[in-house]
């Protein structure tokens, strides 16, 4: 694991309705055969009480500068869904909903669309993750880590 990241993190409010707002920055990040030049996510939870999550990214990997957004929600206590996902890579994106179980580390696609394009192919190569499925619009996309 290499690079650098710094993190800052806000709560404000009564305790029992806190408010999180989070800022991330990282610079030529690597792990695991992955490699992230460049990311900036900005983060908000409205009420703490509420597990619900809103992120917003740029990044800079194998030359492709893209952005990520998602809403996530907490389902129980060993699930997270995130109904809302989008990832950009040059002129590509992948959009749907995800549902992970984290008991298992499962990532089960929900319901992704998108084009396979060659940037889209790349950021899986940068990122370490394993694309599968000849037509999203048909078949869909399942995603491996």
């Amino acid at each position: 694991m290499a690079g650098a990241i710094s993190a800052h993190i806000n709560a404000e409010g009564e305790l029992d309705h806190l408010r999180l707002n989070s800022q991330v920055e990282g610079n030529d990040i690597a792990a695991a055969g992955a490699r992230i030049d460049r990311l900036r996510l900005v983060g908000e939870v409205a009420n703490l009480s509420e597990p619900k999550a809103v992120l917003d990214g740029t990044y800079h990997a194998s030359g492709l500068d893209g952005t990520l957004a998602l809403v996530a929600e907490s389902k129980g206590n060993s699930d997270v869904v995130l109904p809302r996902f989008r990832l950009t890579a040059a002129d590509a994106a992948i959009e749907g909903s995800l549902r992970i179980a984290l008991c298992q580390l499962d990532v089960t696609v929900g319901d992704l669309d998108g084009p396979c394009s060659v940037e889209i192919i790349r950021l899986a190569a940068a990122t370490g993750m394993l694309l599968a499925g000849s037509d999203p619009r048909r078949d869909g996309w399942a995603l491996a880590w």
